[in-house]
């Protein structure tokens, strides 16, 4: 095994620290758990106001995006909760036996693969859900069950890697229990009863287990498991007011019983009407030698060495196509500078996709990543069927916030950008391709 690191920084208990955050904040919980395991004395000032505080010209000096929690130290600042959380697990004092950074160099990249796995993975889904509970995300039944689905999924990896461990780094807790159970406590609190936790007992065990420690209870208080779950509340319950109106026809004369059976006959005629109107013009369209899903699972199961071929099929079958089945599109983030980290680009696109499901079954679209933080860039490549971008992409959110231009496959320099953005190869405005996100 690795030889335990030495504390090589200056003693966090000889600094003066300032963390600036709202009460009870949980994202500033995973910096003050590990200044208690480590007995660090930390300052919370008082008064802070989220919506005022982090709006002066003072707090945004410290963090520009004028969120929290931030760090205020006398060597300067530091925010992002994980950032801030490391700065006081790198903090061991000298012969302490509590290794919340690991014991070796491995178990130290292990607690950063569980942090970034939050980040990336856990962190949107939950703040969806919770989001639309407590009115911080607008209510929205797709995306809610979309954040339910998908969290359920991907909590299924830490509880079958807690099958055989206590905690999730090592025999002893660390930097990776605090912050997923911090990162858990709301929808344990709130959402997850008993039968919800029936899926996931490995994972309530270990932070039943995480926050019944003193240095938990400390900061977080007396953590209680969720009873009845939450739920937003919708904006539909305002349609109670309007019952008084439908009543009043009940008070009018007996002239007009007959009205419900020919409202009843006009209400059909409606709803034959709107099925008609529901049919997607683009299902109307005649067979092609391209087909989308034939397209979608060749590429998806292609290897590296398997593209030359795959991209002659590509070519090959619009051509056959005449491209007057389906058209290409290249697309271009127009806000992609003021994402400065991997993961949060990650999430953009991760966004982007899930709001895109309408058009699954007419299109397909594969966005690269150029470049490395701070500076990226997204190009991405379009397959529409039909001749232009279909309205359920012109109708996504996010549409607004990309360029688009028409690729001619007659044009060497597109047919060249197109197989870069599938390979995942080239360079995009001066900066190497380093990672992709496929809609499939």
């Amino acid at each position: 095994s690795f030889p335990a690191a030495p504390c090589k920084r200056a003693p966090r208990r000889n600094m003066s620290l300032k963390l600036w955050t709202y009460p009870n904040g949980t994202r500033a919980a995973k910096a003050l758990i590990c200044a208690k395991y480590y007995n660090i004395p930390v300052e919370i000032p008082a008064g802070f106001e989220m919506g005022v505080t982090n709006k002066t010209p003072e707090f945004l000096a410290k963090n520009p995006m004028g969120k929290v929690p931030v760090l205020e130290t006398p060597q300067g600042c530091v925010f992002e909760s994980h950032a801030i959380a490391r700065f006081f697990a790198r903090g061991r004092p000298a012969g302490s036996n509590v290794f919340l950074y690991g014991r070796n160099d491995v178990e130290a990249a292990q607690i950063d693969q569980w942090l970034d796995f939050i980040q990336t993975e856990v962190d949107s889904h939950i703040g969806q859900w919770l989001g639309q509970i407590f009115g911080y995300a607008q209510f929205n039944p797709k995306f809610l069950q979309e954040a339910k689905k998908n969290l359920g999924s991907i909590l299924q990896v830490p509880e079958r890697h807690l099958l055989t461990r206590t905690f999730m780094v090592g025999e002893r807790l660390t930097l990776a229990d605090i912050c997923l159970a911090c990162e858990l406590k709301g929808i344990f609190e709130t959402v997850y009863d008993e039968a919800a936790r029936r899926s996931i007992p490995n994972l309530t065990r270990w932070f039943l287990t995480c926050v019944n420690q003193p240095e938990f209870h400390a900061v977080l208080g007396e953590v209680k498991l969720c009873v009845e779950p939450k739920e937003p509340a919708k904006p539909e319950s305002k349609k109670p007011e309007k019952a008084p109106k439908e009543e009043k026809p009940a008070a009018k004369p007996k002239e007009e019983k007959p009205k419900p059976k020919k409202e009843e006959a006009a209400e059909e005629e409606e709803e034959e009407h709107e099925e008609k109107k529901k049919v997607n013009p683009l299902d109307l369209l005649p067979p092609s030698p391209f087909n989308l899903e034939w397209w979608k699972r060749r590429y998806a199961n292609a290897k590296e060495a398997d593209m030359p071929a795959v991209l002659a099929e590509f070519w090959a079958k619009l051509e056959e196509d005449g491209y007057k089945g389906h058209c290409l599109y290249f697309s271009d983030h127009k806000y992609i500078a003021e994402y400065k980290m991997q993961m949060r680009v990650n999430n953009l696109l991760g966004g982007f996709i899930q709001r895109l499901d309408e058009l699954r079954k007419h299109g397909f679209g594969c966005m690269t990543i150029y470049g490395e933080a701070p500076n990226y860039a997204v190009q991405g490549l379009w397959v529409f069927r039909g001749t232009e971008i279909p309205f359920a992409m012109t109708d996504c959110p996010d549409y607004d916030t990309l360029e688009f231009t028409r690729c001619d496959p007659a044009n060497p320099e597109h047919r060249q950008r197109v197989e870069d953005v599938l390979c995942c190869r080239g360079t995009y405005k001066g900066l190497p391709a380093a990672d992709q996100k496929t809609f499939h």
